[in-house]
């Protein structure tokens, strides 16, 4: 009963509106669970962190890292984007990228190129 009389004192003494900047309520709001949330599972790993119970959100992690990785060196793409580890290594593209690729490069070589002809010349 004394706890509730002081909430209800705590409450009265605050301003009637809250704002965005309501550290109080910013945190209430953060602590509670919604059904819909896709972070609430790394939450709980991270409370069970806590627990002592570490071993099994640790399994999980190591898990996600030791997916098959494709091994050998692919070609670069446009968004570095590494491919699955199922791919036979065959490209497939109709080789618009190489093209890409090369007509930058070569745009860059004689950039480069004109700037040191013109250095030189002073």
């Amino acid at each position: 009963r004394r706890q509730m009389q002081e909430e209800l004192r705590r409450q009265a003494a605050k301003p009637f509106a809250t704002g965005a900047d309501d550290a109080e309520r910013d945190s209430r709001l953060r602590e509670q669970q919604h059904w819909d949330d896709p972070l609430a599972r790394m939450r709980n790993m991270k409370g069970k962190k806590g627990n002592g119970s570490a071993a099994s959100s640790s399994t999980s992690r190591t898990a996600r890292k030791e997916r098959p990785m494709y091994k050998g060196s692919p070609w670069p793409n446009r968004y570095h984007i590494l491919p699955g580890y199922r791919w036979d290594g065959v490209d497939r593209s109709n080789g618009w990228e190489a093209k890409r690729f090369k007509y930058v490069n070569q745009r860059q070589f004689r950039r480069s190129r004109d700037h040191r002809m013109t250095m030189q010349d002073m």
